[in-house]
């Protein structure tokens, strides 16, 4: 009788660790741009959540009247990120360059809230030159 116990108590834990277990097989088996696809829409919900660059160039009355800047650099920070997503679901696994080129992007994006207390001319320096890094990323993208 000890020995029957003994048995399916193995048995019951092999099946419950195998069912743990599962899900992260198959997690596994996922190309890597996939956590980093993840990585990147997490960065960028946070500027989004802020009401994006738009949003941080309206609170200034300097900025205000060149605010549309602002919502351009939003749409880029979004296409990157929806473009590399597409490219791993397409199976055309873009580069860690890539990654590392779209990440930097969209850091520097969450960057420029810190310039908060900074003049309205450093601020537009820093943001002209997140969208020259946009378009330099989005010209080597396919469309």
């Amino acid at each position: 009788m000890r020995r029957y116990y003994t048995f399916t108590k193995k048995i019951f834990t092999f099946l419950v660790l195998l069912l743990l277990l599962s899900p992260l097989t198959v997690q596994a088996q996922k190309h890597p741009c996939h956590g980093a696809s993840k990585d990147l829409n997490g960065s960028l919900q946070v500027i989004m959540g802020r009401g994006g660059l738009w949003t941080f160039m309206e609170q200034s009355s300097e900025l205000r009247e060149k605010s549309m800047l602002g919502l351009q650099i939003d749409g880029k920070l979004s296409r990157v990120a929806v473009i590399f997503e597409t490219l791993c679901n397409e199976k055309k696994n873009p580069t860690k360059a890539l990654y590392d080129d779209v990440s930097g992007a969209i850091g520097d994006g969450r960057m420029i809230y810190n310039l908060a207390g900074s003049s309205d001319e450093k601020k537009l320096e820093a943001l002209n030159g997140l969208n020259q890094k946009l378009d330099a990323i989005l010209s080597k993208l396919p469309n």
